[in-house]
């Protein structure tokens, strides 16, 4: 029995797009889809064999790239009573906790980028004009996002 779930033609498109963009951000290709499949299906939490029939990857292929998801927290899983299956889904609820993760960490990148330009060489200005200008911007970019999140 075919566990492939059924998707409109613009949910499909949805899911090439979603999965190129992701692929964008270095993902491989498997994980990327099983992430744009998860945040376009109709049904919020998907069972394995939902995943790799409906994407047409492997088993090897769909248990290497969901278990990669899980260890970066990408995605979580769930297990129901009397089912032995995982079901898997995108944490969408802690969407504040992953943004404040992202954002700790380009805190500690400015701050760190903050220490390289005080030590620099005058002789490289366009280097550092670059680099101080980019550094700016995140420190704006961070300012709006401490703002936002409280």
């Amino acid at each position: 029995m075919s566990e492939k779930i059924k998707l409109t033609k613009e949910q499909v498109e949805l899911i090439e797009q979603y999965a190129v963009m992701m692929e964008q951000t270095n993902l491989q290709p498997a994980m990327a889809k099983i992430l744009a499949l998860l945040n376009v299906a109709d049904e919020t939490e998907l069972s394995f064999n939902q995943i790799q029939e409906t994407l047409g990857l492997s088993k090897s292929g769909t248990s290497q790239a969901i278990t990669h998801l899980l260890a970066t927290d990408r995605i979580e899983y769930k297990t129901k009573l009397g089912d032995r299956k995982r079901y898997f889904y995108v944490p969408v609820h802690k969407w504040k906790d992953i943004a404040a993760r992202h954002f700790a960490g380009l805190e500690a990148y400015m701050k760190l980028n903050q220490k390289i330009l005080a030590q620099r060489s005058k002789k490289t200005k366009e280097f550092n004009d670059i680099l101080k200008e980019m550094t700016e911007f995140l420190s704006a970019l961070y300012k709006v996002y401490a703002d936002r999140i409280k």
